[in-house]
């Protein structure tokens, strides 16, 4: 039995078009070179359930011209690697089978998991690959699988369960008494009634999962190891796709006609690069064209990425459906982000947004666009605008924000901010009459009912749920009170809510702003708080007081009283930021890495302020994130 059903999700967009099994591995199909490894060990009946990209996998397996008869096993609705075998309880008999993961790259001599079978009181035999892969597989000294899920993973007596398993049918006793399940929740019943599954590590075996854009590229690189070596599993390789000599320890599988360029990626069956372009580390989809730098990504073509909105996008620009476009991921406000490379090599890309009217601000993103650019603030150009499809094209600034230039070594802080306050400045004396005079609709402006969610937001998340608490203390509620009423007697500009370094792109000395569909009337120390109180970067108290003084400076006066607001709205500020934290967090996202600089701010702004609660919390949001 082969597993072939999943989505492919890790490998998106990749997968949109082709179902991963299909995925070539050296020029073959890796389901075809799992059949063809199985037929060799002598099996002669072969199912493969199928969901997913069903009707290519049926087309290739059904023109099988192997020695094994090939059994289709369609799923309406996904099954599980468990739930996929009750359809087969028939078609399995009473002997032994193979269960086999239809999505990875693998070369061994299965004979010692047909033996560890064999000895008795085992249903079932994995193998199992230790120092490689999460290693969450726990085993006892005679070989049995003792948990799934270890606690303790990559520590001695862990390893990877590989999904290659050899199978007494008499597991179908242990199958729960539901529709969808893993093979695992079987062999866990099975466990409990007494029975055990063997753990076996094989002697000079491979195995990859290739199930993301880095296993993928893995699978590639090792094969070609083994070839270089004399070693058997570098039979699945094959020279004449290699860009590369045997002899280099790079290589570019399909990439043969850009080899000097192509390195350590695959190019796909009718996927080209253009001369001279360099792609380090990539998958290029078939069909797509790709006419700009690629490194550590998949590129596929417009038409090939399963998204109308990009093929709308991308005839809106008349640039052809070849174009090769990245998936850059969902992102907040219930959008979806893809960079689309040039029509020619030489000239500039495009983001394409698709956006969702559940979030009302989404849809104004090119009138405030224009409005900035017409104040002088600088955005990136939008490239079309197709609000009845809720898509909007927009210049391409590439990957560089504020934050990651901060990063590097020996940066020069000043002059990487100073263009940043002359945009806040700019956006806090010039925008508001320009939307007053347009009568442009924006987000509600900053009132108490917002500083309130924002309390509220840090309360849910940090205090009850991150930290297990009963709610905030009356003392600390009512500093947080104070401090939007302090905030509320500022003059009302119109503000960026998000101006943090992330939101900042740079392309050498020049900048960009982004993500400010979410602008509103507010206090301008907001901005300015969450900018030189970003919990991402790092800056000395000294660089913080220069940036503002030039900040206020430019501004001739009008925004001096930022100076004086500036601690209070870095504790609101610093507030919402670590309820967001707590949030994504709790969602399992990177964010808890960010907790401790942001509470460090936090108490110290507060300590500012004379608003020794919200310092005392800070100090026990510290406390907790050291001993946790």
């Amino acid at each position: 039995m082969i597993l072939a059903a999943g989505f492919g999700e890790r490998l998106r967009p990749l997968t949109a078009q082709t179902p991963k099994p299909l995925l070539p591995l050296w020029g073959e199909p890796v389901i075809g070179r799992t059949i063809r490894a199985l037929e060799a060990i002598g099996v002669e009946r072969i199912a493969v359930n199928l969901h997913w990209g069903s009707s290519l996998l049926e087309s290739y397996l059904r023109s099988w011209r192997g020695s094994a008869e090939i059994t289709l096993a369609p799923e309406a609705e996904i099954l599980g690697t468990g739930g996929a075998l009750v359809p087969l309880t028939g078609w399995l008999g009473k002997a032994p089978f193979w269960l086999v993961n239809g999505d990875i790259a693998w070369w061994a001599d299965l004979s010692p998991l047909a033996a560890a079978l064999q000895q008795k009181g085992r249903i079932a035999a994995a193998w199992l690959m230790p120092r490689r892969g999460p290693q969450t597989v726990g085993y006892n000294s005679r070989g049995d699988i003792t948990t799934f899920r270890s606690s303790v993973a990559g520590s001695p007596g862990t390893a990877t369960f590989c999904g290659v398993q050899a199978v007494w049918p008499e597991i179908s006793n242990y199958f729960p008494e539901k529709k969808m399940f893993s093979i695992v929740e079987a062999y866990q019943q099975a466990q409990q009634a007494g029975l055990a599954v063997a753990g076996v590590r094989l002697a000079q075996a491979y195995w990859r999962d290739i199930g993301t854009l880095e296993g993928y590229l893995q699978a590639h690189g090792e094969v070609k190891q083994f070839a270089r070596r004399g070693d058997a599993a570098g039979a699945l390789y094959d020279m004449s796709l290699d860009g590369h000599s045997l002899t280099s320890s790079k290589f570019s599988c399909g990439g043969s006609d850009s080899a000097m360029s192509v390195v350590n990626s695959v190019i796909l069956p009718g996927g080209g690069v253009e001369s001279g372009v360099r792609v380090r580390d990539s998958i290029v989809g078939k069909n797509a064209r790709v006419r700009a730098k690629l490194n550590n990504a998949i590129a596929v073509a417009a038409s090939e990425c399963g998204d109308a909105a990009v093929v709308q996008a991308v005839e809106a620009l008349g640039w052809d459906r070849e174009s090769a476009v990245i998936f850059l991921g969902k992102r907040g406000s219930a959008r979806r982000f893809w960079r689309v490379q040039p029509n020619h090599a030489g000239e500039s890309g495009a983001i394409v947004v698709a956006y969702s009217r559940e979030r009302s601000e989404n849809g104004r993103y090119a009138g405030h666009a224009a409005l900035l650019a017409e104040a002088g603030v600088p955005v990136p150009r939008v490239l079309a605008d197709l609000p009845d499809n809720d898509i909007i094209v927009l210049e391409d600034w590439g990957d560089s924000s504020l934050q990651q230039r901060m990063m590097r070594a020996n940066a020069n802080v000043l002059k990487l901010y100073r263009p940043v306050m002359v945009a806040a400045a700019t956006f806090h004396m010039e925008v508001a009459a320009l939307v007053q005079q347009s009568k442009r609709e924006l987000e509600p402006a900053f009132d108490g009912a917002i500083y309130r969610w924002e309390r509220e937001l840090f309360e849910r998340h940090m205090v009850v749920e991150r930290y297990r608490g009963k709610g905030l203390e009356r003392a600390v509620r009512r500093e947080m009170e104070l401090v939007a009423e302090r905030l509320l007697t500022a003059r009302q500009v119109v503000v960026h809510r998000d101006f943090q370094s992330s939101n900042i792109l740079m392309r050498g000395d020049k900048i960009v702003v982004i993500d400010f569909q979410g602008m509103r009337f507010g206090s301008g120390a907001y901005d300015i708080a969450s900018l030189l109180y970003d919990p991402y970067v790092k800056l000395s108290t000294t660089v913080r007081s220069q940036l503002l003084d030039e900040y206020v400076a430019f501004g001739g006066g009008a925004l001096d009283e930022v100076t004086t607001l500036l601690p209070w709205a870095a504790v609101q500020r610093l507030t919402q930021a670590l309820g967001a934290y707590g949030r994504l967090s709790g969602m399992g996202l990177p964010f808890a890495g960010y907790i401790p600089a942001a509470a460090t701010l936090w108490r110290e702004q507060a300590e500012v302020c004379g608003l020794s609660a919200i310092a005392d919390l800070a100090t026990q949001i510290l406390d907790f994130e050291a001993s946790s």
